[in-house]
This record gives structure tokens, C-alpha cells and sequence, in this order.
């Protein structure tokens, strides 16, 4: 009996997860480790290396250490995938959307 191997299907993160990625990505102080990075991304340490050997991940190296930062990190995904850089910004407009609505509803309530 052959079995048949199925190609990854590469499944895109929903807008809240995509924003919540660049976001955690945009909070870390310093350099993202292999480790940190893949989690972040969802891939396995494995991949991450591979990645940066191959020059498919912005990465550099510090004393023999695979780095990345963060803000080169966030551009090189709005870059790969663009519907982050739509997610990114329909999350901060709904974002600001809620916070005038309770500024407004705050202002309300002082008038009664």
C-alpha cells in the first residue's frame, strides 16, 4: 500500500490573532531568541533555524547565536503576509472606536 503525502496547507491567522502577533511582537524589549520567535510565529525551533541559515527570516548572529529584532521582524511579516498590516490596523481602529465610545458614555454619565 503507498501512502500519499498531503502538502502543508498554510492556514492564515485570523485578523485578531495576526494583530495579537504583531503585537506581542511589538512589546518585547531586546532581541527575539529562536525560541521566543518560534513561538511566537507557531513554528518548531527546527524551522526557525532553518529559516535563517537559508536567509528566509531576518536574523543575524551574536557570538555564534541566532538574534532578530523585533521591528524587522513586524515589517518583514507585513511584508510576507499583507493582510497583518490590514489586520494591524482594523484591530487599533476598533481599538479606538471603543475607547471614544467610553469616553463618551464616561462623559455621559457625569452629566446625570
Amino acid at each position: 500500500m503507498q501512502t500519499t503525502k498531503k502538502p502543508s496547507q498554510s492556514v492564515e491567522p485570523s485578523p485578531v490573532d495576526a494583530y495579537n502577533i504583531l503585537t506581542a511582537i511589538a512589546a518585547v524589549k531586546g532581541e527575539l531568541t529562536v525560541a521566543s520567535i518560534a513561538s511566537l510565529l507557531g513554528e518548531s525551533t527546527t524551522t526557525i533555524y532553518r529559516m535563517a541559515e537559508r536567509r528566509q527570516i531576518p536574523a543575524y548572529k551574536v557570538r555564534g547565536r541566532w538574534k532578530f529584532d523585533p521591528s524587522v521582524i513586524i515589517q518583514w511579516l507585513i511584508r510576507k503576509h499583507p493582510p497583518l498590516a490590514w489586520a494591524a490596523r482594523s484591530q487599533e481602529r476598533a481599538a479606538a472606536a471603543r475607547a471614544e465610545a467610553t469616553a463618551v458614555a464616561g462623559s455621559h454619565a457625569n452629566l446625570q
